[in-house]
């Protein structure tokens, strides 16, 4: 029910502040906001994949800040990462101070980003907790803390301060080697803005479309012969060891038709609806990306770990464009039935994977991984959980 409660308590706030337009008592009920996604996820116990994972390499680490600092080649984790764990142990030696170090961390920077990039945040709030908070929070931990310090480097590289922005990314660097894909994403970025120039108006979807298929078909074609050849000029070994990991996957037909779905059609959607708002041509630079790396897939599956970058600026594609819908018109009425037909669109491709069954254990749906919710108060530990987990730690 917790998590049922506050998607409606955010939800609210969605409509009251930036539909309905209300002003008083704003700040307030941000703050709050924040305070109760920081609470959870930093006061969980036990909720989520890849935190049993994290337990573990904290429960058999150094018990001190120096011993676990220097112990960077027994986890092949990253400096950052390390450094991180090695303060939250000076506060406390139990995972629940780091949880909530990482929750002050993750969920500052994204309200920060959030509230800076668009007015209408209480929705973009809402729409990060629906669909992207677990995730983030609960699963790709060290990711997450790259991905918040690309959030910190965007204005940076919107205003061509690369070198603040380089800064970042190296900081990124330090947390996950999956943020080498932010050190190309400068010409990507330019790329963006200059298929924006080539297509203009309505002949930008066609043109995007037209690129994104040619790559996704070209991928499926010459797959195996780009995976033989790129892993002998990767010099760094975690990031080596990563894509032969990602090769190792196979596409099934399905597979390749619910790719070019998630990460083509849909996209080509929000664009098309960005095209039509004057004020936005940043964020159709990223979804233009979104759609180039997505289709990409096919080349190699790690390339779906790229996304996780642009994610926060996808919040706001859907943010903007549920607003959009509302304010096209003075026929409110109607336009709240347009949001509302809309946002069941969008609630259902995000959520779907929710109820689909894990692959590795196919008696737990994927749900399992966040729900039920315990907390360090009662400390409970849900069977289901528990064996994912096991079967993780056994097979990792």
């Amino acid at each position: 029910m917790i998590y049922l409660s506050i998607a409606l308590f955010l939800g609210w706030f969605s409509f009251y502040f930036d539909f309905l337009k209300m002003k008083n008592g704003k700040n307030f009920f941000y703050i709050l906001s924040w305070i109760i996604l920081v609470l959870l996820a930093g006061l969980r116990y036990k909720v989520g994949g890849d935190t049993y994972n994290y337990m573990y390499e904290f429960a058999n680490s150094g018990s001190n800040f120096k011993s676990f600092l220097l112990n960077s080649s027994a986890n092949q984790r990253q400096p950052g990462w390390n450094l991180v764990v090695s303060i939250s142990k000076l506060i406390a030696d139990n995972f629940t101070s780091l949880q909530i170090i990482l929750a002050l961390i993750v969920n500052t920077t994204f309200f920060w980003f959030i509230k800076k990039q668009t007015k209408y945040y209480f929705t973009g709030i809402f729409i990060y907790y629906l669909f992207f908070y677990c995730y983030f929070n609960f699963e790709i931990l060290r990711e997450s803390l790259a991905v918040c310090s690309f959030m910190l480097a965007f204005n940076s590289l919107v205003n061509r301060k690369y070198k603040l922005y380089y800064l970042f990314v190296a900081i990124a660097l330090l947390f996950h080697i999956s943020a080498i894909f932010l050190i190309f994403f400068p010409l990507l970025f330019r790329i963006a803005k200059r298929i924006q120039l080539k297509f203009p108006g309505r002949k930008l979807i066609l043109g995007i479309s037209l690129i994104a298929i040619l790559i996704f078909i070209f991928g499926i074609f010459f797959t195996s012969f780009f995976q033989k050849i790129l892993p002998p000029f990767i010099f760094n070994t975690i990031l080596k060891s990563k894509i032969v990991q990602y090769n190792e996957y196979n596409f099934t037909v399905f597979g390749i038709i619910s790719s070019l779905f998630y990460y083509v059609l849909v996209p080509l959607f929000f664009i098309q609806q960005l095209r039509k708002q004057y004020y936005t041509k940043e964020l159709l630079s990223i979804m233009i990306i979104y759609v180039l790396v997505g289709s990409s897939i096919t080349f190699y599956s790690i390339f779906f770990r790229f996304l996780n970058y642009l994610i926060p600026f996808y919040i706001l594609v859907i943010t903007e464009s549920l607003l959009y819908l509302y304010n096209k018109d003075s026929n409110y009425n109607l336009n709240l039935g347009k949001v509302f037909f809309v946002f069941i669109f969008i609630f259902i491709i995000f959520t779907n994977k929710y109820f689909s069954r894990v692959k590795e254990v196919p008696s737990i749906r994927w749900y399992s991984h966040w729900y039920p919710y315990h907390s360090v108060f009662d400390k409970i530990e849900d069977p289901k959980r528990k064996k994912l987990a096991d079967y993780q730690l056994n097979f990792k």
